[in-house]
């Protein structure tokens, strides 16, 4: 086992028998069941309310969450002699959810809305600094708690293109990703445009306490069932942006293939039936390019003097895609 983390596990009533690496952190096998251990920069604040809120699953039936294990001195993080602070926490012996394979991903999809389900109504005092924490948060990981939080993620990214698209034009000599991106602005950025327009007329629905970042990183699948970890940037939100934080990732790695789609939605609606104004905000969600917009933003934000054959690949991905992303759209609604 490795030693350096001795001083911190101490703090807890369970032995350790073995440890594994994670995508960030160490599994460990106990004496009382698997754990994981990690490094965490959340407030105290923060850890209590986000505690609250798997308290509150557990006691309305969504048991298989990544629960906190509060040490011996009752606390939930431990602070380790070097200044480091670490969380330990339920863990499950699986693997993540498999985007290519239509039954996890309706599976997920059920699971989600389960999820939303048992969150429903439930509110808590905020902690310290949850509002903060939120502040600047990606639109993709739905943690825009008003719709006007949301709309102004989406007109902040059009500022951002806009002002690329600028850049690009006032060049006197472009390579060929580059005269490759302006040329691809006509018809993404009208989209980028429409999708704003749409967003400012529908209802995103009420606000709950939403996952925040669902992604098939974050669905373990068991031999007993799945998992749902990961609930650091669970907020205040709609539970929209989440189903289209899924819903989005899943299209991108099936190249917007319809019944992947059709998977999420009809395993979402299993469970929790969509409303008509529902599948309208997502579809509006769904227009923005999204994909587009990232590339853009990486180019500018990037080494300019050479030309990336990645991201060429990449512009040529989006383009060769976006008629399956519009006929899978027009057919939400």
């Amino acid at each position: 086992m490795d030693d350096r983390y001795d001083e911190v596990l101490e703090k807890y009533d369970f032995s350790v028998s073995k440890m594994s690496r994670a995508r960030g952190a160490m599994v460990l096998w106990t004496d009382k069941g698997i754990k994981l251990l990690c490094e965490t920069h959340a407030s105290a604040g923060r850890l209590v309310w986000e505690n609250k809120v798997k308290n509150h699953l557990k006691e309305n039936g969504f048991e298989r969450i990544d629960t906190f294990v509060i040490n011996m001195d009752q606390t939930i993080s431990t602070l380790s002699r070097n200044g480091v602070r670490y969380l330990v926490k339920d863990w499950f012996n699986g693997r993540e959810c498999d985007l290519y394979n239509l039954s996890e991903v309706r599976l997920a999809a059920s699971n989600l809305a389960r999820l939303h389900i048992s969150l429903q109504k439930a509110r808590f005092e905020a902690g310290e600094n949850i509002v903060s924490e939120r502040a600047g948060a990606s639109i993709v990981e739905g943690t825009a708690a008003t719709k006007e939080d949301t709309l102004a993620i989406f007109v902040k990214h059009n500022r951002e293109l806009n002002h690329i698209r600028n850049y690009l034009k006032g060049k006197k000599f472009r390579n060929e990703f580059e005269s490759r991106l302006l040329s691809a602005y006509p018809e993404l950025y009208g989209q980028a445009n429409e999708s704003v327009e749409g967003i400012k007329n529908i209802s995103l629905g009420e606000v709950n306490i939403i996952h925040g970042s669902y992604t098939y990183h974050n669905v373990i699948m068991c031999e007993d069932g799945i998992a749902t970890t990961s609930f650091d940037k669970c907020t205040y939100g709609y539970k929209l942006m989440d189903l289209y934080y899924f819903l989005r990732k899943t299209m991108e790695k099936n190249d917007w293939k319809e019944p992947y789609g059709m998977a999420v939605l009809e395993g979402y609606d299993e469970v929790y039936t969509l409303e008509n104004y529902e599948k309208q905000a997502l579809a509006c969600l769904l227009a923005y390019p999204e994909k587009f917009w990232k590339l853009a933003s990486h180019y500018m934000n990037g080494k300019k003097t050479w030309l990336s054959v990645k991201n060429m690949e990449k512009l040529e991905l989006i383009l060769a895609q976006m008629e399956a992303r519009q006929d899978f759209i027009a057919k939400i609604c």
